[in-house]
């Protein structure tokens, strides 16, 4: 398991954003929002907000807000 501070960038919505790689991931949101999508959906994250998934899915992430968001990311990768 790998912890990482992160903070996100404003920026328009691109499908090069969306990522896959082998593993799980756990996110906490700590302060603002962003735009999750994953599998096809798109999620909206408030801070105190968290999700789980299969790293394997694409999946990216944008900022949304006037706040720069700030989270708590926990890789997996089964090593």
């Amino acid at each position: 398991m790998e912890p990482f501070d992160i903070e996100f960038l404003v920026r328009e919505w691109s499908d090069d954003l969306l990522v896959r790689h082998e593993g799980e991931e756990f996110l906490y949101l700590i302060e603002g929002e962003v735009e999750f999508r994953y599998a096809g959906q798109t999620y909206h994250l408030s801070a105190g907000d968290s999700v789980y998934y299969d790293s394997n899915e694409y999946h990216g992430y944008i900022a949304v807000g006037e706040v720069t968001p700030r989270a708590v990311a926990v890789l997996y990768s089964g090593r």
